[in-house]
């Protein structure tokens, strides 16, 4: 009878995951679709949510540091949709492929523009790993729509820190 209930338990578990993922996702569709949060506040205030949901159930420690205070400035759903989906993408693949414990989230501002790093202490990147995609094309070309830069800056055991710059608002 053990190993039936542990296939029961196990099956508990992986539902239990996917109705956190489902319930993640359908929040994620209702604040997309939500032009009140068309903002830079908002935005930045579901991301600081998001991340620290996400990790947390990855149990990886998860560091914060956004200004204190971030302006309500109006922002293009373009801009909110790829900022989100380059931070998604990214701890995506710290949690599927780089082993960290710990993960910096930090964001600056500078007039009417803003830059992010997402930074991990994972095991980092081969050089030949940058080719093999992981999404790092895709979130390129986000940050260049919003006119902004990408960065990544991955050393073997070294971590890797995924930068965005110059995203103007």
């Amino acid at each position: 009878g053990k190993a039936l209930s542990n296939g029961i338990v196990e099956m508990l578990e992986k539902m239990s995951s996917e109705t956190q993922e489902i319930s993640r996702n359908i929040g994620e569709i209702i604040w997309a679709l939500n032009p009140k949060d068309d903002s830079l506040d908002n935005l930045w205030a579901y991301i600081r949510n998001y991340t620290i949901a996400y990790l947390e159930e990855e149990n990886i420690h998860c560091n914060i540091h956004f200004p204190d205070t971030i302006p309500s400035a109006p922002v293009s759903p373009e801009l909110r949709r790829n900022t989100f989906l380059i931070i998604k993408e990214s701890l995506h693949n710290i949690v599927k492929h780089s082993d960290a414990t710990e993960v910096e989230v930090s964001m600056q501002l500078k007039e009417n523009q803003f830059s992010f790093r997402i930074k991990d202490n994972g095991k980092g990147m081969p050089p030949s790993g940058l080719v093999n995609g992981n999404g790092l094309e895709n979130m390129k070309k986000r940050a260049e729509e919003c006119g902004g830069s990408f960065l990544l800056e991955a050393l073997p055991e070294k971590g890797t820190s995924i930068i965005v710059e110059s995203i103007g608002f």
